[in-house]
């Protein structure tokens, strides 16, 4: 769920701002470990197994802020033409988003002390869009767009210390939206 506005900044240019809520359900495996030995040329070799001892239901609430500026490829071409309604055409864009999660309800079993010394500040994603608009009526438009490659900055806190971690990822995901527009 998200509310944004599109403001032109020059002919073929807009910048967008959002806000918005994410939603997760997940079923999360639950894990435990045991120890396990082999014999390896007669010796034994001991070491720790990870088994699935059951599922917990869990939900995720993350605020999501942004602003992403877009262009327009041939917008002139198609606004003479009048088929840039609702700004309909292909773009490019460079989202920057911030995510921080304002509820999560899964628990890290009993035996790790995680929750006690994580605590998470959300993060920043930058990434490349290549997109298309079109307005199926005078206020609906359907989008889809492909994110290619970008960046993501995560901010925590371990055993209160500070961290910054940063990564870069080529992950290629196709989103579709539709939206109504206020006028």
């Amino acid at each position: 769920m998200n509310y944004f506005g599109e403001k032109r900044i020059a002919p073929s240019w807009t910048l967008s701002t959002r806000i918005g809520l994410t939603h997760s359900f997940v079923n999360q495996a639950q894990y435990f470990y045991s120890k396990d030995s082999i014999n390896i040329r007669d010796s034994i070799r001991y070491y720790d197994s990870q088994h699935i001892s059951g599922y917990q239901f869990a939900y995720k609430l993350a605020l999501n802020l942004g602003i992403e500026p877009r262009w327009y490829l041939g917008f002139k071409n198609r606004y003479m033409k009048g088929k840039a309604k609702l700004n309909s055409g292909f773009y490019l864009s460079l989202p920057i988003n911030y995510s921080a999660i304002l509820v999560n309800t899964y628990k890290s079993p009993e035996h790790l002390t995680y929750n006690n010394v994580y605590r998470d500040y959300g993060n920043i994603n930058i990434s490349l869009l290549f997109g298309y608009r079109q307005a199926i009526s005078k206020n609906w438009f359907m989008e889809g767009s492909l994110n290619t490659i970008g960046d993501y900055i995560t901010f925590s806190e371990v055993n209160n210390r500070f961290f910054v971690y940063s990564g870069f990822i080529i992950n290629p995901v196709l989103s579709l939206k539709a939206a109504y527009t206020f006028k």
